[in-house]
């Protein structure tokens, strides 16, 4: 099983495998992932995934999200939100300025 992380030593976010880990350890509220090389915690946070999913088709549109883009059906410039149907009654994420040209062709 793939398990995101975030390396203790270096800040890096990625992936390790289950089957290379020799403990969890619960330390001062905070769950430490060991393996015999080296020690992580859960990735959390959007700073945490974003490094991991961009190769996977993710964009960050605004601070707030991480977005799947290949799920983006629709984009209202007016209200700069992005959305997953093209009804726009759905779920949708927020889109800042600087990020608009991410949906240039939707």
């Amino acid at each position: 099983m793939d398990i995101p992380v975030v390396d203790l030593k270096t800040g890096t976010p990625k992936v390790i495998q289950s089957k290379h880990v020799i403990f969890f350890e619960s330390k001062e509220g905070d769950t430490i992932i060991h393996t015999r090389t080296a020690e992580y915690r859960p990735a959390y946070a959007l700073r945490d995934f974003a490094p991991i999913l961009l190769p996977e088709g993710f964009e960050t549109l605004e601070k707030s999200n991480l977005t799947n883009m290949t799920e983006v059906m629709d984009y209202d410039s007016s209200s700069k939100k992005a959305f997953f149907d093209k009804s726009r009654k759905g779920k949708h994420v927020n889109v800042s300025r600087r990020n608009k040209e991410k949906l240039e062709g939707i």
